[in-house]
């Protein structure tokens, strides 16, 4: 890997750096149509940063908790909650969802309505036609 400044431990190194995009989708077992999607991440040694745009149309079906895919699975190795998942635009969802959290192990996260003690954003709350502009950071194995 890259090393810094005259470091010479192994251990130090940036072993892994790349930029990127990829298609969300949705979980939760919804039929939908994706109208414009953005979403680009960049991935320095285990740290996610990515940005998501995420236009959709005709949406119809699905069964509890939403969930949005992302690029990698997040570690493994730690709790949940290690991720930090921020929406800034939420039309055509109700509840209003500004964050989000991930379970370890996994490549998507729930969304949670702003509301206190209101739960994870569920299908039914997706609307026939919106957007979600949203963007975080998280750490894989």
């Amino acid at each position: 890997g890259l090393l810094f400044n005259g470091d010479t431990a192994a251990a130090n190194a940036l072993d892994d750096y790349e930029e990127g995009t990829w298609t969300p989708v949705f979980g939760g077992g919804m039929t939908y149509t994706l109208n414009a999607t953005v979403a680009k991440y960049v991935k320095v040694g285990r740290l996610v940063s990515f940005t998501i745009s995420m236009q959709w149309g005709s949406k119809s079906g699905g069964t509890g908790n939403v969930t949005i895919s992302l690029p990698f699975a997040t570690s493994s190795t730690s709790s949940s909650w290690q991720g930090n998942f921020t929406i800034g635009y939420s039309g055509g969802v109700t509840g209003i969802p500004k964050t989000g959290y991930n379970d370890s192990g996994q490549a998507n996260f729930f969304m949670v309505p702003a509301a206190i003690g209101g739960g994870i954003v569920q299908t039914s709350a997706i609307g026939s036609a919106g957007h979600l502009i949203m963007g975080g950071s998280y750490q894989t194995d």
